[in-house]
């Protein structure tokens, strides 16, 4: 497994239908924050394949917001994020990103004990979720 830059004409059609599998959202609320995200993170398997994708944008110097973690469903519970979260972190620290912010709903109990087991802390609740994050240094 891998990690690279997404490349939008090639990788978003599929980027869109990972996102639409796991998250009830719409494909024009996805290809926006695709659209409008400072960094988009593929996630490859090792036959090149997508499997996957991180998107974040910064909302302070030094503070990114990660709008979607998504894994094709084939591929969750394998320990495939586990696996690749030092090169997440690499690549945030060597981009200048001390701090890593993002939110959970509530009824996405699983998804909030893989964060906290990451170390992200729960913040502040809002709306049907929580806010969490992660000093990174």
């Amino acid at each position: 497994m891998y990690i690279r830059e997404r490349r939008p004409a090639i990788d978003d059609r599929h980027l869109i239908d990972i996102t639409l599998n796991n998250f009830e959202t719409t494909r024009e609320q996805t290809r926006r924050i695709l659209r409008t995200a400072d960094t988009v993170l593929v996630i490859c398997n090792d036959r090149n394949q997508v499997i996957g994708y991180i998107s974040y944008r910064w909302i302070l110097k030094g503070f990114a917001y990660v709008d979607y973690v998504v894994l094709d469903e084939q591929y969750q519970g394998k320990g495939i994020a586990s696996s690749l979260l030092p090169k997440v972190m690499e690549h945030a620290l060597e981009n200048n990103i001390y701090c890593v912010l993002g939110y959970v709903s509530l009824e996405n109990e699983e998804s909030l004990r893989k964060f906290q087991k990451w170390e992200f802390q729960p913040l502040f609740y809002w709306l049907n979720g929580v806010v969490i994050g992660r000093m990174l240094i």
